[in-house]
Parts: structure tokens; C-alpha cells; sequence
């Protein structure tokens, strides 16, 4: 049975980017997939006008969108930066093993850079094949367990700022007893693993950062200092809190970067209950059924 979404109701989807919208996977769920089919003829006939979509379909973990992302570049493979233009960043921070698949038939296509900063067994394998190709400031971003011991194991090469956002219980441990000076407290301010160490230390905290970090301590906190928000990063922060606090000041909402928010999506029951309706009548004859009933009567006495 298939997953059906439909945009939140407070979305004005007249006000969003188009293209940003292929970057999640819940865009291929709603209605009918015959316009995804459509769109997509547009985009193997005219890659060149077509790139923004390929951008945001190549930070798409969804199967769905890795099947059309590989589908285009076997029709077109990378032969330059040119071909490539920036859809080596997107899918070489793409987390999918599908994403993988595709990087291993197209390594003119990986980013060593942003593929330091990614924490997916393929990239850990890329890395583990090629070291010389690591990129030890974004590798310091890298909360892998592997990656975590290759930082540690060559402290010299770790950059401090890249260390603050590392979501790692490891990192965070290391530093809660290795205080960060002022100056890295910008990327501090994002990572919602490093809430222990942003508490302790409030007079260093980057708002703008804050603005960005989803946890609940972080929305509490901006709560109480609504004059410190930057609109703009709270607009693409998916913390339910964070919406709150938009749908609060909706004269304040940037919807550019709304457009990256998967919070602008939600579930859409009413349609997946049409879905389930042909198959309603069959589970109440298999469960009413005199072979199960015991089954029934049991579940009732216990949930009564």
C-alpha cells in the first residue's frame, strides 16, 4: 500500500521554489505520479535547462528519485565540471545506498570534500579506499564511528569549527572537557547534540545558529529571546516548535527557504482511507471470521 502526502495547510504553495521541492521524498507522494513521469521526459530531453531539478532530485534519498537521478546520467554521463555542475555536492551528501550505486558507475560525479562529511557506510568505504582524497576539515563534521576514529587517532589534522558539529556522543564528551574558544561557537550553535555544552555556556551562543538547531532546548531558548531570531534559518528548522513560532508570525516566514523545510508537508489520511476502503470489507470477513474470532474476543478483553 502506498504512502500518500499532501502540502500542510498553512503552505501557499504559489510561494515556493519549485525545484527545491524535488529534494524530498515526500513530493513524489502526492497525487498522481503521472506528472513525476511527465517532468522527468523534460528533463533527459533538455538536461542543460533542466539542471535545478537534477540538483534537488540528487539530495533525494528516496528510491524514486535515485531511479531517475541514475536513469539520467546513464543517458547523459559526466565527462566535465561543466556536465556535472553542482550535483557532486548534493549527491556525494546524499546518505543512500542508492545514491552509492550511482557514485561507484560515476566517480567523475563524487565530491571528495562533501564525501568527508558524509556518515553513510559508501562514503566510509569510498574514504577508507582513497585517505588521500580526505578532507579533514569537513571529515571533522563526520559523526561515522569511523570516522570518529580516524579524528582522533591524527588530532593535528582536525578542524576545531568542523569538531562543533559533529553529532557524535564521542565528540560532544571530548568537547565538554575541551571548551571551544568564541570563534567556533557559530557551527556550536547548529548541532542539537551539542545542546550540554551550549546551556553551559549561554553568553557564547550564536543566535543565528540557534536559529537552526531543532532540538527542543534550542526552540526554548528562542522562545524567550524572540528579538535574537533570523527569520530566514528559522524558516527551514523542521522542529514542530519551530512552526509554531512561523505560524505565530507569518509575516515573517521566508518561504524560499520554507521550500527545503519537510515540515510543509504532511500526511495525507483521508486519501490513503480511500486507498484502504476496497480492502475494508476483506480484513472485517478475515477477522470476524469463526477461525479467528477467539483472536477478536481476546484483543477486546485486553484493550478494554
Amino acid at each position: 500500500m502506498r504512502t500518500y502526502h499532501r502540502f500542510a495547510s498553512f503552505v501557499d504553495v504559489s510561494t515556493l521554489n519549485d525545484n527545491l521541492l524535488w529534494m524530498h521524498p515526500e513530493y513524489f507522494d502526492i497525487g498522481d505520479k503521472a506528472w513525476v513521469h511527465v517532468k522527468m521526459t523534460t528533463l533527459f530531453a533538455n538536461a542543460a535547462d533542466d539542471r535545478a531539478i537534477l540538483y534537488g532530485l540528487c539530495g533525494n534519498p528516496s528510491p524514486e528519485a535515485m531511479h531517475i537521478v541514475a536513469a539520467h546520467f546513464a543517458m547523459h554521463p559526466p565527462l566535465s565540471l561543466d556536465t556535472v555542475w553542482l550535483t557532486d555536492t548534493r549527491l556525494s551528501a546524499n546518505v543512500s545506498a542508492e545514491a552509492g550505486a550511482i557514485l561507484a558507475a560515476h566517480p567523475a560525479l563524487i565530491s571528495w570534500g562533501i564525501m568527508s562529511a558524509n556518515p553513510a557506510p559508501h562514503a566510509i568505504r569510498l574514504l577508507e579506499a582513497h585517505p588521500e582524497k580526505i578532507n579533514w576539515s569537513l571529515l571533522s563534521h563526520n559523526s561515522s564511528p569511523t570516522a570518529v576514529k580516524w579524528l582522533l587517532a591524527d588530532p593535528y589534522k582536525i578542524c576545531v569549527n568542523g569538531l562543533c558539529q559533529n553529532r557524535s556522543p564521542t565528540i560532544i564528551q571530548l568537547l565538554l572537557t575541551h571548551q571551544p574558544n568564541h570563534d567556533n561557537w557559530s557551527g556550536m550553535s547548529c548541532n542539537p547534540a551539542a545542546m550540554p555544552i551550549i546551556t553551559a555556556f549561554p553568553n557564547y551562543i550564536h543566535w543565528s545558529g540557534i536559529c537552526c538547531n531543532p532540538s527542543d532546548e534550542a526552540m526554548a531558548m528562542l522562545s524567550a529571546n524572540l528579538e535574537e531570531i533570523n527569520w530566514a534559518r528559522l524558516s527551514s528548522n523542521s522542529s514542530p516548535y519551530a512552526i509554531a513560532l512561523l505560524l505565530a508570525n507569518p509575516d515573517k516566514i521566508i518561504w524560499q527557504n520554507m521550500a527545503s523545510n519537510p515540515r510543509i508537508f504532511e500526511l495525507d489520511y483521508p486519501k490513503m482511507e480511500a486507498q484502504m476502503a476496497p480492502l475494508r470489507a476483506d480484513l472485517l470477513r478475515n477477522r470476524m471470521h469463526p477461525r479467528y474470532l477467539h483472536k477478536a474476543q481476546h484483543d477486546w478483553l485486553l484493550f478494554s
